[in-house]
Parts: structure tokens; C-alpha cells; sequence
């Protein structure tokens, strides 16, 4: 277990001191909303999740709903609805 704790701090680290400040320089924007958990079977569903992507010439944005992780014999990752 401690390992795993180890593991997160060093994870929370990277995004803070790495990917946080990238992000923030390049107007990267991005949302996750509705988050749920159910352990049994293992699955993560997220109600929304969007990210905006600023380019040079070009603006990428990607939107997902209803985005689902179940964990049963084999993994399987359903989306409900989403557009590039």
C-alpha cells in the first residue's frame, strides 16, 4: 500500500510541476463532469468530458458523453455520444 501512495505522490507531483504550467502557457482547456464509481463490476462512468485544443492554425475540440470503463473478463470502453 505504500507503494501506491508513493506511486500517486509522485504522479500529483509530475502534474503539477510538468503538465499544469504546459497547459496553462498553451490554453489548453478541459472539463470532466458527472464522475461515478461502482465497484462492482468495476466500472468508471463519466457524464461529460471536453477539451479544447489551441493550435497555430487550427482550434481542435472534443467532446464525449456518457463515456464508460467497465473492468469485467475483458475491458470494454463504451462512448454514448461525441464529436472531433
Amino acid at each position: 500500500m505504500r507503494y501506491v501512495a508513493f506511486l500517486l505522490l509522485l504522479l500529483l507531483t509530475a502534474y503539477f510541476l510538468i503538465l499544469k504550467p504546459y497547459l496553462i502557457h498553451r490554453g489548453v482547456s478541459y472539463g470532466i463532469g458527472g464522475v461515478s464509481l461502482t465497484l462492482s463490476p468495476l466500472t468508471l462512468r463519466v457524464g461529460e468530458v471536453h477539451l479544447l485544443l489551441p493550435g497555430d492554425r487550427r482550434v481542435f475540440f472534443l467532446n464525449l458523453r456518457n463515456l464508460t470503463f467497465r473492468l469485467t473478463d475483458r475491458p470494454e470502453i463504451s462512448v454514448g455520444e461525441g464529436f472531433l
